[in-house]
């Protein structure tokens, strides 16, 4: 009786290690590579010269520089009014200098 016991909960305890391990292993194949893409790639936009870059970046400041001038100024209107004619000429001498590199680029 203790012989037939002992086989079956050893029989149980191997079955049960054996189903374990069969559960945590991975039998499924690798997933499959991706197909390669036939679609064209995304066009790229064109690099920016270094005067466009330049601009963009003082222009960028300008505004910035605005935003801080008009916090500054509350409600006053007066005080607004000449941030936005400083931003104003200050916008007018960035396009002036890129158009004058643009101009020179092109000769």
């Amino acid at each position: 009786m203790n012989r037939t016991t002992a086989l079956i909960i050893g029989a149980a305890f191997f079955l049960g290690t054996a189903g374990l391990a069969t559960a945590q292993s991975s039998s499924a194949p690798a997933p499959a590579a991706p197909a390669p893409s036939t679609a064209a790639p995304a066009p790229t936009e064109p690099k920016m010269s270094p005067a466009e870059q330049k601009a963009k970046k003082q222009t960028a400041s300008n505004d910035k520089n605005l935003a801080t001038c008009m916090t500054k100024a509350g409600t006053d209107d007066a005080k607004k009014a000449a941030c936005q004619k400083k931003h104003d000429d200050q916008q007018a001498k960035i396009d002036a200098a890129e158009k004058k590199a643009m101009d020179k680029m092109k000769k």
